[in-house]
């Protein structure tokens, strides 16, 4: 029995929607990822060292490390950031070693307690201060916070028990296999690209020449830790939607075939006893005569 047009046109409106949903499902999923503690702290740590490692000087953090090193239980800092550290936490560290100390430092305050938090302990400078450099922004950073995290895991849920329901209706307004198999399509296609971007995401962080500084060589191994799960995870969900489509558009062929074949030899059977018997004509012999000689 033939469907009728409103249902197929609301079947294919439906898996629209159910992809475009799925789509958006997988790049909350991703923010998600990506803010969480393990990978946003080095991430934000290592934004937040780039802006303080070119506001300090060598001269300046000459006079740092000189004062650490004379009074190691004072408290010194870096200017940019209003974060004490004891002296004998970065006596004898390195520049570089001492800025990714104060942002890691900066970079919990940021996730723990938000961006205002982190905000309120960059220094800034008087307005009329001559010479004063452009304080240092958060940037892309206020968003690596805990509070974010949440907001992107909410909206995932969401996003994915949306995408649930339709999938589902998807599969209520399909016949046999393609109860499964119209869904199975719709999250292969909707994962596909996602597999493409952490793929190539992770490609292009690489692993370093290995001449790094100490918090952006931190951050590129989280981000590729990162992005590698996420790459593994929508394979894996590729993989398995696409083999579930692709043997439910296979058994479903089958079976079209099979029934085809089962209607043609009941039709040719029926053919068969339709047909009349033939019975041949009889035989009408000669008359004969008295002699037994055909007259």
């Amino acid at each position: 029995m033939r469907r009728p047009s409103w249902q197929i046109d609301l079947k294919w409106a439906l898996g629209l929607a159910a992809c475009l949903l799925l789509l958006a499902s997988g790049v909350l999923y991703s923010l998600a990822q990506a803010t969480g503690r393990d990978t946003a702290i080095p991430l934000s740590t290592a934004l937040i060292a780039t802006g303080i490692n070119e506001r300090v000087t060598d001269e300046e953090y000459a006079l740092v490390q000189a004062s650490a090193t004379a009074n190691p239980e004072a408290e010194a800092s870096l200017s940019p950031v209003a974060i004490p550290v004891v002296g004998a936490e970065i006596a004898g560290l390195t520049k570089e070693q001492a800025v990714a100390l104060v942002a890691g430092k900066l970079a919990v305050v940021l996730y723990e307690d938000g961006p205002q938090a982190a905000d309120a302990l960059l220094v800034k400078p008087a307005p009329d201060a001559e010479g004063a450099q452009k304080p240092i922004s958060l940037g892309p950073a206020g968003a690596l916070s805990d509070r974010y995290h949440s907001k992107f895991s909410t909206y995932f849920a969401v996003a994915g028990l949306g995408a649930l329901v339709l999938l589902c209706a998807v599969g209520f307004l399909s016949r046999g296999l393609g109860r499964l198999g119209s869904p199975a399509f719709i999250v292969a296609l909707a994962s596909a690209p996602l597999v493409a971007l952490w793929s190539a995401a992770s490609g292009a962080v690489g692993p370093g020449d290995g001449t790094d500084k100490p918090y952006m060589a931190a951050a590129r191994a989280a981000f590729r830790a990162t992005a590698g799960d996420l790459q593994t995870t929508f394979l894996i969900l590729f993989a398995a939607a696409f083999v579930a489509a692709a043997l439910c558009f296979t058994g479903n062929t089958a079976l079209i075939a099979v029934r085809r074949f089962v209607a043609w030899r009941r039709s040719r059977h029926t053919a068969t006893e339709a047909e009349p018997d033939i019975v041949p004509p009889p035989i009408i012999e000669a008359p004969t005569l008295g002699t037994g000689q055909p007259a």
